[in-house]
């Protein structure tokens, strides 16, 4: 059996032919014997005889040479086949009529994972296979591959079969089966060659869930004879079962939207010709229910004749709707934000900092008056075009953000500064940007933003400004009117008061003159009583006496004019761009006289000022402004004092220290405090606590302007309902940078 059947016809020819010579050869040497004991010729007889004897060995002799080539030829053919058999990257079993296993090659025993004395006699339906099908039902006599080619003779092709190791994994089978047939036609053996495909099908499984999880419609056309077949979830994204489908490629172009279907073909005819190395291509199809669906279409021909003509193509269908939509909404939402820039007059920009290169909008270049292609798209053009005043601050103070040493990654920067305009003008720009990805190593790799056009916004903030302190003027001008007039009363009062001492002076001098010219020959013996009692009518000792203190009343009312005088013009001077060297405690001395007269009445004010405090550098006017503002809502959080009372019961006070490289000034008061509920919107524009018409609520907003933003300062309030307020500026004894330009913050 086995292998030996194979080959059983080599060994039976050169018998079959030495038993034919031999029945052939019996009767003619008994002829011959008989012959030669005739005596009819004895000699010859024995002579034939002899030949044929020699003959017959002859034959015999070639015979056994045959046999034992042959015996030769067929052990190395054997062993060659055995050889071949063992070798085979198949397994191969091979089994009798009855199924029972007669022979199996190594792989086989590798493959099955059983040693050979443990296959050989088994048979197919051993239940310890504990083998199963496709769809996990267990095999029987009628379908199994052996059974069946057993039964009818025919081959069996690439049969799946699952099949359980002995360590218990379940390995899947391809399985063929050929049939061996005896010399009546019946199947003697049966030949079960195998591979294990459990790797190829875990990696189809594999690829089915990836394509099923992708929700990918495939299509396997054969463009020969236009038979497509397409799986479940093409059919399902088109509201289709697959049995409603066609396998046919008619079932997609009817489908396919007319207004696109010729760019579609095109495309595809030009891969099916092979001028394109895949065949791509986003179109709508019509679903079932008549809507439409956008896919992206992706094949590729896998098969070609040899003259290059396509046979077979495979590809997919993406469902893009979501994607179209999305595109189509983040279109629109472009285009909104493109209007909504322009019409905001903000430039957009995205820069990378490891590269420099960079991407701004088409009003980030037009608001400087320049085209997108007239400057390169890099970091560095912007602080080329900065002014050079402001470079220095702004660059080291975005290069200190962008190392992470000023804020956190969900803060942002607000840069003010100045770029050069194709016409050579300078406008006012702001610059609010983020840090929106940083590599591994925590360096930024990306930042965007936004220009603002701040040169109007300036103009009109230096208008307000001015507008504001002109304001605080007029609000002020009657009360500095009569602490004007105070002082000019008195130094009129004493200017005529010496007029008429002169004029009486004049007189006596005269009488002298006169009494002079008379006495030609000597006084008189009367002058010694006439010139006491001129001088009595005259009024000139009581003149004499007060007149030096008239005089200095009115050189100190003339210097009172000139302080307050002083004072409003430091408070009513535009604004300059520049920060300067000057006195805080000056600057808070002239406020105090400026709003004498709406505080005189209310309280007293205490300058508690301390003289070692340096010049700072800083906008004179605009602190001058915050402290008008401070004292203006002091005094208005004071209450009248009681009618005949010799002083007033408020007091505000203001101290001046130097904290290391800091000034704090803090303005206190003993007024009506601020409620707890509106204190957080004390700084707010507009915002205000007096009855309507007495305060515009910008006082205290414009201050924190001038502190938080102008100076890099704060300003807070600590308020106690019925108790006070008190105000704390910190004010830097000099700024990091020159502020002839820049303005720096990080928020």
């Amino acid at each position: 059996m086995g292998l030996n059947t194979l080959v059983k016809p080599r060994v039976t020819r050169p018998l079959m032919v030495f038993m034919a010579v031999g029945v052939v050869s019996i009767p003619l040497l008994d002829r011959v014997w008989q012959f030669s004991r005739s005596g009819v010729d004895a000699t010859l007889g024995q002579i034939l005889l002899g030949l044929l004897v020699l003959v017959l060995g002859l034959c015999l002799l070639v015979l056994g040479f045959i046999v034992r080539r042959n015996i030769r030829e067929l052990d190395h053919e054997k062993n060659q086949l055995q050889t071949l058999f063992e070798s085979m990257a198949e397994g191969v079993i091979v089994m009798a009529s009855d199924g029972h296993i007669v022979q199996c090659n190594a792989q086989a025993e590798i493959i099955l994972g059983l040693e050979r004395d443990q296959l050989l006699g088994r048979h197919c339906l051993d239940p310890r296979w504990q083998s199963v099908q496709e769809n996990g039902h267990n095999w029987s006599r009628d379908n199994h591959p052996a059974m069946v080619t057993l039964s009818t003779g025919q081959a069996v092709r690439q049969v799946i079969m699952g099949v359980r190791s002995p360590g218990g994994d379940l390995r899947w089978l391809s399985i063929n089966t050929q049939a061996v047939m005896d010399n009546k036609g019946v199947p003697a053996l049966v030949l079960a060659s195998f591979t294990d495909v459990t790797s190829t099908r875990q990696q189809m499984e594999r690829l089915d869930l990836t394509i099923s999880g992708a929700g990918l419609g495939t299509w396997d056309w054969n463009i020969v004879t236009g038979q497509v077949v397409f799986n479940d979830i093409w059919a399902d994204m088109l509201g289709y079962d697959l049995s409603e489908v066609a396998p046919d490629v008619s079932s997609w172009k009817k489908i396919v939207d007319p207004d696109a279907g010729g760019d579609v073909m095109r495309s595809l005819n030009e891969h099916l010709k092979g001028s394109t190395p895949i065949y791509r291509s986003e179109h709508r199809l019509r679903r079932k229910d008549g809507s439409w669906m956008w896919v992206l279409d992706t094949g590729r021909v896998v098969e070609r004749d040899p003259d290059g003509k396509p046979l077979r193509a495979l590809g997919v269908h993406v469902d893009i709707t979501l994607t179209k939509q999305m595109e189509e909404n983040l279109r629109v939402a472009k285009d909104r934000l493109l209007h909504a820039t322009r019409n905001a007059n903000l430039g957009v920009w995205d820069w990378n900092p490891q590269t420099d290169e960079a991407w701004f909008s088409e009003r980030w270049f037009s608001m400087l008056g320049y085209a997108p292609d007239e400057l390169p798209h890099t970091g560095s053009i912007w602080g080329s075009l900065m002014h050079p005043n402001d470079y220095e601050s702004v660059v080291h103070t975005l290069n200190r953000y962008l190392d992470g040493d000023l804020v956190d990654e969900q803060s942002e920067f607000r840069l003010e500064f100045r770029m050069r305009c194709r016409d050579g003008a300078y406008n006012w720009i702001l610059s609010v940007g983020r840090v929106t990805q940083r590599d591994e190593a925590g360096r930024p790799t990306r930042v965007s933003g936004v220009h603002f056009d701040e040169t109007e916004r300036k103009q009109v903030q230096a208008q307000r400004a001015q507008a504001q302190r002109l304001e605080s003027i007029g609000q002020l001008a009657a009360g500095v009117a009569h602490e004007i007039n105070t002082p000019m009363q008195f130094v009129s009062d004493n200017l005529e008061y010496l007029v008429e001492g002169l004029e009486s002076a004049e007189r006596l001098i005269d009488q002298v003159h006169q009494l002079v010219s008379e006495a030609k020959d000597g006084i008189p013996s009367t002058a010694s009583e006439w010139l006491p009692r001129v001088l009595r009518d005259t009024g000139y000792e009581l003149f004499r006496k007060q007149s030096a203190g008239a005089v200095r009343d009115c050189r100190d009312g003339c210097q009172r004019v000139v302080t307050i005088v002083h004072a409003m013009r430091q408070l009513s001077h535009p604004a300059t761009d520049g920060f300067h060297l000057a006195s805080l405690n000056e600057i808070i001395s002239g406020a105090a006289i400026v709003t004498r007269n709406r505080w005189k009445f209310v309280a007293d004010v205490r300058l508690e000022l301390d003289p070692e405090i340096p010049n700072i550098l800083c906008r004179a006017a605009e602190l001058s402004q915050v402290f008008v503002n401070m004292l203006v809502n002091s005094a208005d959080a004071l209450p009248e004092p009681p009618t005949g009372a010799a002083l007033p019961s408020g007091v505000i006070t203001i101290r001046s220290t130097l904290q290391n490289d800091q000034v704090w000034v803090t303005v206190q008061d003993n007024g009506i405090g601020i409620p707890a509920q509106v204190i957080d919107r004390i700084f707010d524009p507009f915002f205000t606590t007096k009855p309507f018409g007495q305060g515009t609520g910008q006082g205290l907003a414009i201050a924190h302007d001038i502190v938080v933003n102008r100076h890099r300062g704060a300003l807070c309030v600590d308020s106690e309902p019925n108790r006070g307020t008190t105000f704390t500026i910190r004010l830097p004894l000099v700024q990091a940078y020159d502020h002839t330009a820049a303005e720096v913050a990080i928020v």
